[in-house]
């Protein structure tokens, strides 16, 4: 499971980041992927975690981050993302206590 969230988000930041960088970083708390690409509308943050949304630059089938937020309510893990406009985005899962 652990490795399909972690396919999942990394995933996504490649995909939106074309000029810029992806950083992944795990210590024993959290996994926090980061990117720097053109972020996630506002309007839109709220919805990214419904199956079959997709944004308007999406090419995928709007997957992906619902299986993400199954996954971690499953297993008790917090999926949380912050994305300033045009900063890029920065999912950060944690594992719990």
């Amino acid at each position: 499971l652990f490795a399909i969230v972690v396919a999942n988000l990394v995933h996504n930041a490649v995909a939106h980041t074309r000029n810029g960088r992806v950083l992944v970083t795990l210590d024993r708390r959290r996994l926090v992927v980061a990117d720097s690409g053109s972020g996630i509308p506002g309007e839109d943050l709220d919805r990214v975690f419904d199956r079959h949304f997709r944004g308007p630059d999406s090419l995928g089938a709007g997957i992906g981050l619902s299986l993400v937020k199954r996954v971690c309510e499953r297993v008790g893990w917090q999926i949380t993302l912050d994305s300033p406009p045009m900063q890029g985005t920065t999912a950060t899962l944690g594992f719990g206590s």
